[in-house]
């Protein structure tokens, strides 16, 4: 965890840990910058820290990476813009920043190249994801959910993207990821519907028996694999 405001609605630095073998919270050093509203995502032991809404409500084209190894931050070159509330996923080792606010929604898609340390424009996504999730599954990215019921497929190597069969269900701020080879929806502000589709079938939607605990915003959605 990272991030968020305190009960004043003061951007904070914190970050932490949860160990699931010990069930026990870890306090891991803080961001340089205190934000919330900002995306996050953890790949190849590493926590990268992207955009959000800082001091003053000012939005941030920062992006910040903790080592979890060494616990040492340290900075990535800033965002083609200031940012809060995109989507993040990681495709063939390299960053991709899709959407976000500034103050509105856009569509626009930024991947960032570790080897060449810079920031490329893609493909914009055919329409605007407002409040959705991302995810990065086989040889594709996936922008789900959110107000318009979205299920756009993107291409990183032919940089082109497509239409899927929509959700059934508007998961506004409900959270996204990759489970047993399918993408999972899960919730939102106003559902409590866990709803699934399998993009290398027929990729048409489907409700789970399951549901969220309750209608909500959601920030996370994660799997971890624990063999005690």
């Amino acid at each position: 965890m990272s991030g968020g405001w305190s009960h004043n609605s003061v951007p904070q630095p914190d970050c932490c840990s949860f160990n699931v073998q010990n069930d026990q919270w870890v306090i891991l050093p803080p961001m340089s910058t205190a934000r919330e509203w900002h995306s996050s995502i953890y790949h190849k032991d590493h926590l990268y820290v992207v955009g959000g809404r800082g001091d003053t409500n000012k939005y941030l084209d920062t992006v910040e990476s903790l080592d979890i190894k060494s616990l040492q931050w340290s900075h990535l070159p800033c965002l083609p813009r200031p940012l809060h509330t995109s989507y993040v996923v990681f495709f063939s080792n390299n960053l991709f920043v899709l959407g976000g606010c500034n103050p509105l929604w856009n569509s626009e898609v930024n991947e960032y190249d570790f080897k060449q340390e810079k920031w490329m424009a893609r493909s914009p996504m055919p329409e605007k994801c407002e409040g959705g999730a991302a995810v990065s599954f086989d040889d594709h990215v996936y922008v789900v959910g959110g107000r318009n019921k979205s299920c756009m497929q993107f291409n990183p190597i032919s940089d082109s993207w497509v239409f899927l069969h929509r959700p059934l269900f508007q998961h506004y701020c409900g959270p996204s990821l990759i489970w047993n080879a399918k993408i999972l929806i899960c919730g939102g502000e106003h559902e409590d519907s866990i709803e699934e589709c399998s993009p290398l079938t027929d990729n048409a939607w489907s409700t789970s028996t399951l549901k969220m605990p309750k209608k909500g915003d959601m920030s996370f959605a994660v799997r971890i694999d624990y063999h005690p």
